[in-house]
């Protein structure tokens, strides 16, 4: 299912010059769309890190629309929340898409993507079929993960330097 087929879609907005992210309903119509929901953000990476979750759940987002219309805004909240502390208790990694990884730290996809090439690291990586588009598979990481390598190796770095 393309993007531009689901009934409704979460996009990155501004609201009050605040970093946002909305749940758009298609208008029967086609002509536009009407925010069912939105919540906003006190610092870009926070709206990325939600958005990068909401879209490898892509398959979720008529239902979720379907609360958020029916239900309020409130209950859809609730029900994301749920879901993000089921993961948490579980221990679930937080899997980003690669080059959201990349700018998150501040480099390239081709330096995040060496470390799967690495025995040690090769784990923190997951391709799976875009949910959107069905035909390409899309690259994730856990990025907490990748931090704790990349921590790993400067420390060793520095300990090679001083010795």
């Amino acid at each position: 299912m393309l993007r531009s087929d689901l009934p409704y879609i979460f996009v990155r907005i501004l609201l009050d010059g605040a970093p946002s992210l909305g749940l758009a309903r298609r208008k029967p119509t086609g002509d536009g769309h009407e925010f069912v929901w939105t919540v906003s953000f006190e610092e870009p990476f926070h709206r990325e890190f939600l958005f990068a979750w909401l879209e490898r759940r892509a398959g979720h987002w008529p239902f979720w629309g379907v609360i958020a219309a029916m239900q309020g805004a409130q209950a859809l909240n609730m029900h994301i929340d749920g879901m993000v502390e089921e993961e948490a208790s579980m221990g679930a990694p937080v899997m980003i898409q690669v080059y959201r990884a990349a700018a998150y730290l501040g480099c390239t996809e081709q330096d995040v993507l060496a470390f799967r090439a690495r025995t040690e690291c090769s784990g923190l990586f997951n391709d799976e079929l875009d949910p959107l588009l069905g035909d390409r598979d899309m690259t994730f990481v856990d990025l907490g993960g990748l931090v704790r390598c990349m921590i790993e190796d400067a420390v060793v770095r520095s300990e090679e330097g001083g010795a």
